[in-house]
């Protein structure tokens, strides 16, 4: 009997499986046997190896309206200062055919990969986990 370990597309360990030796095996699934865990730990596989997680990671959202990015902005404080006033006052400073300006006061939605995110975020100082932080909030709202 084979055994192999189903994980999600995210890497978290679902299940051990029971094989008849006929080639046939989920697509997502590895030989390698999952980490002993400690209660709450979760086993993430990174496509070579496994590792024990306090806890399952939450998937970034990729695309969020442009209400929810600036709600999520104007509950957010930086560098001591509204993150929603800063970037106000930066697109407000720019050129009215400036793409970054066009996108931020027309865009219906963000995603999370556009440059006018990108762009932004390195003007003010945003860490890439920042941003990812503010996608997430904003999607909750």
């Amino acid at each position: 009997m084979i055994h192999r370990y189903a994980y999600d597309k995210r890497g978290i360990f679902l299940r051990k499986i029971a094989l008849e030796d006929n080639g046939t095996y989920p697509f997502l699934s590895t030989l390698l046997a999952p980490p002993d865990r400690v209660s709450g730990e979760v086993a993430r596989f990174n496509g070579t190896v496994w590792s024990a997680l306090d806890s399952v990671p939450v998937a970034v959202p990729q695309k969020i309206t442009a209400e929810q990015a600036k709600r999520a902005m104007a509950r957010t404080t930086h560098n001591a200062a509204n993150l929603y006033k800063t970037v106000k006052a930066l697109i407000k400073a720019l050129d009215e055919e400036d793409e970054t300006r066009i996108v931020y006061e027309e865009a219906k939605a963000w995603h999370r990969n556009n440059d006018m995110v990108a762009t932004i975020g390195a003007v003010v100082s945003l860490s890439s986990e920042q941003i990812d932080d503010l996608f997430t909030l904003g999607a909750s709202i």
